[in-house]
């Protein structure tokens, strides 16, 4: 049975890297980006993220980074859902480091990603963003470190696919 991972995260929580890592690890493929027309375009590119979603869903076992994927594989039976967080101060280290955000208005633009993640995410699921109970598994990155993120995940989603097979 293929495992999909789907990956929510905070600006800055390093949920894309962790995403990476396991991709890596597992041997799997990742999607983090990705447009239909006549509709707005907002629209055309949820519709378009869909089709792509579910065409490597159905392709084989895979890690999908944000584009709402843990809603919208939800029926899926070998769906690993994951948030990642963290707490403001490490968020903004990797914001300046990797994003290259100035350290003054690092909080701001991260608070402005979030809001927009929210909005986002509740236009197209009705569902609350990083709602705990949506997902199989929350990590704080900032305390364990992406590179334990991402062995903990590798680790749950290969017990989670033997339980999946027995059943």
């Amino acid at each position: 049975m293929n495992t999909i991972i789907t990956i929510g995260r905070e600006l800055g929580s390093g949920g894309r890297t962790i995403g990476k890592l396991i991709a890596s690890k597992l041997g799997m493929g990742m999607s983090y980006g990705f447009s239909n027309k006549g509709l707005p375009l907002f629209d055309q590119i949820y519709i378009a993220q869909t089709k792509v979603i579910n065409e490597l869903a159905d392709k084989g076992s895979c890690v999908i980074v944000g584009r709402c994927a843990d809603y919208i594989l939800k029926e899926r039976k070998n769906l690993l859902r994951v948030f990642i967080y963290s707490d403001m101060e490490h968020r903004i280290e990797r914001a300046v480091q990797l994003y290259g955000m100035l350290q003054q208005t690092a909080q701001k633009e991260i608070q402005k990603s979030d809001k927009e993640r929210a909005r986002h995410y509740t236009i197209f699921t009705d569902k609350t963003w990083g709602e705990r109970a949506k997902y199989d598994l929350l990590l704080n990155s900032g305390s364990i470190g992406v590179e334990k993120c991402a062995d903990l995940i590798c680790d749950m989603a290969a017990q989670t696919e033997t339980a999946w097979r027995k059943a």
